[in-house]
């Protein structure tokens, strides 16, 4: 540039051909001050960093490097990295997912157990031995293990109870069998008894009702007592035994009985 008219002016390009440059980019570079500070310019060919200076012999020199060579890499080198760190993202929920699934199976086990246990009828029986949680899911010294060893403490405290309720419960049916079955005989002495006075001894018209109040009393404590012992065997007996059964000698037993 001489005098502030552009002289001689062009782009280079990579096969050695020379472009001109439109006004517009004449203008523009025109206008830089030869203080040989970089500027950076949006020519039509490009964004470029052009450098103005004043030569020995008075002229402006302004010259200038495309950007694009510079573009170019950092945008392979960010398409790079984008990639990567795609690939790094989903590599890392994979792995994540993978390492809560397996750190959450020993959960779900021990959920498994609670559920098989859910579905127990603990009216009547006791916790079977297979319902707990196996010792490598039962270590307390980890946030699941501790979960399946509160959940073993108290399967076994139920466990304890029904066995403690079933103990109980037999304990009272024996004492109920047994009790029936002694009442039974001072019963049917009473009866006896009182059968006895009735029929051999002149009672008056008070004493022949006081008698017969007693013997109504004893039959009523007798079928009380049928019906304990009846219930005892119930509650013992899930099924009826059956045999065969003589009708002939039940209808002679039962004609004799009534004859009496």
């Amino acid at each position: 540039m001489d005098g502030g008219t552009l002289v001689h002016s062009g782009i280079l390009d990579a096969k050695g051909e020379v472009t001109a440059l439109s006004d517009a980019d004449r203008s523009r570079l025109q206008s830089l001050a030869p203080d040989g500070t970089v500027h950076t310019e949006r020519l039509e060919a490009g964004r470029y960093r052009v450098q103005a200076v004043t030569a020995p012999t008075g002229d402006v020199i302004i010259t200038g490097l495309p950007l694009s060579q510079v573009n170019t890499p950092l945008g392979t080198v960010l398409a790079v990295v984008t990639a990567v760190s795609v690939l790094a993202v989903v590599l890392v929920c994979l792995l994540g997912s993978w390492g809560i699934r397996r750190a959450l199976r020993p959960l779900e086990r021990v959920s498994d157990v609670a559920t098989e246990v859910s579905r127990l009828d603990l009216g009547s029986t006791r916790l079977p031995e297979a319902n707990r949680v196996e010792a490598r899911d039962a270590d307390p010294g980890n946030e699941v293990g501790a979960v399946g060893h509160a959940l073993n403490s108290m399967l076994d405290n139920v466990d304890a109870a029904l066995t403690a309720r079933q103990e109980s419960e037999d304990r009272m049916a024996r004492f109920v069998a047994d009790a029936s079955h002694e009442l039974r005989t001072p019963l049917a002495s009473i009866q006896g008894y009182a059968d006895l006075l009735r029929m051999s001894e002149p009672l008056s018209e008070t004493g022949a009702q006081s008698l017969e109040r007693i013997r109504a009393q004893a039959q009523r404590m007798g079928g009380l007592v049928s019906d304990l012992l009846l219930l005892t065997r119930l509650s013992h007996e899930t099924t009826p035994a059956r045999q065969p059964v003589d009708l002939a000698e039940l209808v002679v037993e039962c004609v004799g009985d009534v004859a009496v």
